[in-house]
């Protein structure tokens, strides 16, 4: 006859590994939990003082009187002030040898 072998029993760890292991998954959740509630408050937080008056409003200038510049070449244009002058007196164009030439 064969001899019996010893099934192997299983070794159960102690209780209070057991309960040392859920205690620092409980503080681990909490302690990610704080560290999002904190974030998210840092993030929807508006960083301006609250007894700081809103900044002036921003008068429209008037530019009725300006002269547009209108490129039909490029196809552009911009308003600019009566003081500006340059814009339809004379252009000056670079040539390919980077040469400035007076048109």
């Amino acid at each position: 006859m064969p001899p019996e072998f010893d099934q192997p029993q299983q070794i159960e760890p102690p209780k209070s590994s057991k309960i040392t292991n859920w205690i620092f998954i409980i503080i681990g959740f909490l302690l990610i939990g704080l560290g999002g509630y904190f974030l998210y408050q840092y993030l929807t937080t508006s960083f301006i003082n609250p007894n700081q008056e809103p900044p002036a409003t921003i008068q429209a200038s008037d530019i009725s009187n300006w002269k547009t510049y209108r490129n039909e070449e490029y196809g552009f244009e911009f308003k600019h002030p009566q003081e500006w002058v340059g814009f339809d007196k004379r252009i000056i164009a670079l040539s390919n040898r980077n040469k400035c030439t007076e048109q």
